[in-house]
C-alpha cells in the first residue's frame, strides 16, 4: 500500500516538532522517525514493535477476542462459528430477526453481509464470507449506532460514530452512476490514503440489489452500504465529549487486560441503550479523528508521538 491518511498526519506531526522522517518503503507505509537526540522509531502507519504478536493474534481473531471479552464482562453479540457449527448459525434466525456474517480474520469490512432475514440470505452470505475466511463468523444483528472508541496509551483519545456510505440523488443518475460520481470527488481516494474512502461498488451492489438502477430524487440522501466501516467509504461525526460512560469502561477493561496500548475498539449500540463490542484494531485509522465529516480534530497524531516516545 502507498503512505496513508494515518501515515502523512503522523510524519508531518514529528516534522513539527522537528523530528527527521525518512520514508524507507513507500508501499508499506513504512517510515523511520528519528528524534534530535538520535532516538530511532520505526513505524508502518502507526504500527511500532510495541505491538507484541499475541495481541496480534486476538485482535485478528474475533471468535478469540469475544471469549476474552466474555470473561472480562464485555457485552458482545451472541455469535456462533459457522465453520464449526452449521446447524447452531442457522438456529440464529429463530432466535433474532436480523443476523450479521463476516470473517473471523478480516477486518476493513471485507466479506460482510448485515440484515440476514432468512436461510437463503444466510447461506449467501456465508458464501461470500467464505471468499475472505476459512473461518466465518454468524452472529447477532446490533442495530444502533457505530462507535469507534480510539485508545492511545491505555486513555481514551478520540472516538466517533460511523454513517455508511450514501450519496445524494438527484433525480437523474441511477445509484450506481451517483457511486461512480462520488468517487470521483477530489477528497475521496481507495486504501485510506484520503480524506474519505472511495465507496466500494460491489459490496454496494450487494446491498442496494435492484436498488442500484433506482433514480433517487433530487436532494435525497440515499444509504448505499450495510456497513459503516469508513474503509468502505462511511463517515465519521466526532463523539469524544460525548461518549456513553460504559462504552469507555468497556474498552478500556479489554486494553488494560491485553496490555495494548495504541487500539480502536468497535462498539455497536443496542437497543437495550447498551454497548456491544464488535471488534479491535491494533492500526486504527487517525483520519476519521483529524478530518470528521462533522466535529473538530482530536490531536491523535501528537498523542501517538508522544506516546511512541514515553519509554524512553
Amino acid at each position: 500500500m502507498s503512505l496513508s491518511i494515518t501515515s502523512h498526519l503522523i510524519i508531518d506531526a514529528a516534522q513539527k516538532r522537528g523530528w527527521e522522517v525518512k520514508i524507507i518503503h513507500a508501499e508499506d507505509a513504512f517510515y523511520r522517525i528519528r528524534q534530535p537526540s538520535g532516538e530511532t522509531y520505526y513505524v508502518r502507519s502507526n504500527a511500532t514493535r510495541k505491538m507484541g504478536s499475541t495481541n496480534t493474534y486476538i485482535t485478528k481473531n474475533k471468535d478469540v477476542l469475544y471469549a476474552i471479552a466474555a470473561e472480562l464482562g464485555v457485552r458482545i453479540p451472541e455469535t456462533v462459528v459457522a465453520t464449526d457449527d452449521r446447524d447452531g448459525a442457522f438456529n440464529l434466525l429463530h432466535k433474532y430477526p436480523l443476523l450479521v456474517v463476516k470473517p473471523a480474520d478480516q477486518g476493513h469490512g471485507d466479506g460482510i453481509t448485515v440484515g440476514i432475514t432468512n436461510e437463503a440470505e444466510l447461506t449467501k452470505a456465508l458464501e461470500y464470507a467464505e471468499r475472505f475466511s476459512k473461518r466465518v463468523l454468524v452472529q447477532q444483528h446490533i442495530a444502533g449506532d457505530d462507535y469507534r472508541v480510539l485508545c492511545i496509551d491505555k486513555k481514551l483519545a478520540a472516538a466517533a460514530i460511523r454513517k455508511p456510505a450514501f450519496v445524494t440523488g438527484d433525480g437523474e443518475h441511477t445509484l450506481g452512476q451517483l457511486i461512480d460520481i462520488e468517487n470521483q470527488s477530489a477528497r475521496r481516494a481507495s486504501g485510506y490514503s484520503n480524506l474519505l474512502t472511495s465507496i466500494e461498488l460491489e459490496q454496494a451492489t450487494r446491498y442496494l440489489g435492484d436498488r442500484i438502477d433506482e433514480i433517487a430524487p433530487a436532494g435525497e440522501e440515499v444509504r448505499v452500504m450495510g456497513i459503516s466501516n469508513v474503509g468502505k467509504g462511511g463517515v465519521a461525526l466526532d463523539v469524544t465529549d460525548e461518549l456513553p460512560a460504559g462504552m469507555i469502561e468497556a474498552a478500556l477493561a479489554v486494553i488494560e487486560h491485553l496490555d495494548i496500548g495504541l487500539c480502536g475498539v468497535d462498539f455497536m449500540m443496542g437497543d437495550d441503550n447498551q454497548p456491544y463490542m464488535i471488534e479491535m484494531n491494533l492500526m486504527p485509522s487517525f483520519g476519521l479523528h483529524e478530518h470528521p465529516y462533522r466535529g473538530r480534530a482530536r490531536q491523535t497524531p501528537d498523542k501517538f508521538l508522544d506516546w511512541l516516545i514515553k519509554d524512553n
